[in-house]
């Protein structure tokens, strides 16, 4: 029963978190083949702290479309962070749930780590190709307890087209942009500590400011980059019990944390 859970697990991940699957010649170009045997019969359990009911139980449909004799049952669970190493560990312990990044490396979240199966197991037939590498978890073991379910990336878009047709590398530098005789502005001000400093540099891009505070755990073993609209005020308290600490307090320029780059800090957005 464990092996054909396993499975239909597989074909669930398949359809609801990568949606990346071989393609028979046969099917045309981006259709879906479900993977198992449609007439598979079995019960697969989900808890999670999602509450919007409506959204998914069209997801459900949507699998059951495809499995018309799987059943998928679904539980809330309230202080679902808190709660899940408890469920976990009982004994209906649920076939699928959620693991967040942040959860990893974080003794008080082990168990929920240690319960997920690996999903870079060949075994399970995941088409991980199709996910950016960059947003995958990257644990020291080289297991992969969790897939993103969504992602958001921001940055530059650049014509290549129109560097090709010139015969010209993307620049990546700004001696790069100078030598294409590609026009930009840049904007290099001192160090600011306060947000009223910020209106003529805001004034000089023409876009709001952002406000970047660095705080860390009582004992300066943990350290955020938030990242703040400049009119909304840090609520220390929030953030603690967001990171499941018990308090934060503001870094201070003495830290080794100013001494490291910006990748070994942990990000809120």
């Amino acid at each position: 029963m464990k092996k054909r859970i396993l499975t239909i697990l597989t074909a669930l991940l398949t359809i609801v978190l990568v949606t990346c699957i071989a393609i028979a010649q046969a099917e045309p170009a981006g259709a879906f083949q479900p993977m198992l045997d449609t007439d598979t019969s079995c019960t697969i359990t989900v808890i999670g702290s999602y509450s919007n009911f409506e959204a998914l139980e069209a997801e459900f449909d949507s699998f059951n479309e495809y499995y018309p004799n799987v059943e998928l049952m679904f539980t809330k669970v309230d202080d679902y962070n808190n709660m899940i190493g408890m469920v976990l560990d009982g004994n209906d312990a649920p076939d699928i749930y959620v693991n967040y990044s942040w959860m990893y490396g974080r003794e008080q979240y082990q168990s929920s780590i240690d319960h997920a199966e690996d999903l870079s197991d060949p075994g399970l037939g995941l088409d991980l190709d199709c996910i950016r590498s960059n947003i995958l978890l990257n644990t020291d073991d080289g297991t992969l307890p969790m897939v993103p379910v969504f992602s958001n990336t921001y940055g530059m878009l650049v014509n290549n087209d129109l560097f090709e047709k010139e015969g010209l590398s993307v620049p990546k530098t700004y001696q790069e942009l100078e030598r294409h005789n590609i026009k930009y502005e840049r904007v290099d001000n001192d160090t600011v500590e306060a947000m009223e400093e910020c209106v003529e540099i805001s004034e000089k891009l023409g876009a709001e400011i952002r406000k970047t505070i660095v705080v860390c755990n009582r004992q300066k073993t943990q350290f955020f980059l938030v990242i703040l609209p400049a009119n909304k005020r840090f609520d220390s308290k929030l953030f603690a019990a967001m990171m499941h600490t018990a308090r934060v307090s503001f870094a201070s320029p003495e830290d080794s944390v100013f001494k490291i780059t910006i990748d070994y800090l942990k990000f809120m957005l």
